[in-house]
């Protein structure tokens, strides 16, 4: 069922149920399967809590894609904190279903009133088997931006650090182009395009070029941390630009396994690399990175918890 029709149907639904209880629908935007996305499993912005809540409303999704389920109801005895405990609080509910929202694997795309007596119908939701950029998710939900500026002032520090993940992504993966297309109908949902091209250097790329010339110019070698290395990669960007400009780059990646990263590090100074990029997670304990005098942090990492 294409989304457009799956959402009309919803809406139509939620209309149709001015005299009964109140209850939510749901869309999912995947395809119909029972795995469970890698991305999300992978996400570090999510907590198991809000992992499982993504599977249990993905498990009330019908074989039509589409569901009408009491959110609130539905969650709280299986988010319980404790085994064979008291149910999850509607406040608890209420934060994994905004983190869901925020890190935007979930969207309120609609809130549905009774016309006459202004009753809460429902809302309508869809749940995606990846996380949307944030350009789909204004597209999609409303009040998304209105989410994150209040997300801003949020008590929680959870919210909080995933809000500010969210905002500091964007500029630094903006040299891409996103389009999302339906698994089934092939259409385009959503694009945005790219605000960089492949060739146009971004403020910050310019300055790490400068910072690379001028340590090799005084014979130190440059260690990049960048964050993004996962579904929003920029470190193969950042070697291609490096390497046009003439120097010799690494980039560290995950599949090299943990105990050998000391020698292979070691093989890339014994080439000759000027700069080394990873993710500061990769290097983080036990590593000897002396040879590298210089080090350029091409995001924050700000992390609210340990602040």
């Amino acid at each position: 069922m294409a989304m457009p029709a799956a959402l009309a149907r919803a809406l139509d639904e939620l209309q149709a149920s001015v005299e009964g209880p109140a209850a939510d629908r749901l869309l999912y935007s995947g395809n119909r399967h029972d795995a469970v996305p890698r991305a999300l499993l992978f996400d570090r912005r999510l907590t198991p809590l809000e992992r499982n809540a993504w599977q249990l409303l993905r498990l009330q999704v019908n074989p039509d894609g589409i569901t009408a389920v009491r959110t609130y109801d539905h969650l709280r005895p299986h988010l319980a904190a404790m085994p064979c405990g008291a149910q999850a609080s509607h406040e608890t509910i209420a934060r994994v279903l905004s983190v869901l929202r925020l890190t935007r694997w979930l969207s309120l795309v609609q809130r549905r009133r009774d016309v006459a007596s202004g009753r809460l119908l429902g809302n309508v939701y869809v749940l995606h088997e990846e996380p949307l950029t944030p350009f789909e998710a204004m597209h999609l939900d409303a009040e998304y931006l209105n989410l994150v500026s209040q997300a801003l002032h949020h008590a929680s520090a959870t919210v909080l650090g995933v809000v500010l993940n969210v905002l500091l992504a964007w500029p630094d993966c903006c040299f891409r182009s996103e389009r999302v297309i339906h698994p089934r109908t092939r259409d385009t949902l959503a694009f945005v395009p790219a605000q960089f091209n492949e060739l146009e250097l971004m403020p910050k790329e310019r300055e790490l070029i400068e910072i690379c010339k001028q340590e090799k110019d005084a014979g130190r070698k440059t260690l990049v941390y960048s964050v993004y290395t996962g579904t929003r990669d920029t470190t193969s960007r950042l070697k291609s630009l490096l390497e046009q400009e003439g120097f010799k780059v690494a980039v560290l990646r995950a599949s090299v396994d943990a105990s050998r990263r000391e020698d292979w590090i070691a093989e890339q100074l014994d080439r000759g690399i000027d700069v080394l990029i990873t993710n500061p997670e990769l290097v983080k304990t036990g590593l000897d990175l002396l040879e590298f005098p210089t080090i350029v942090f091409m995001q924050s990492g700000y992390n609210v918890c340990r602040s």
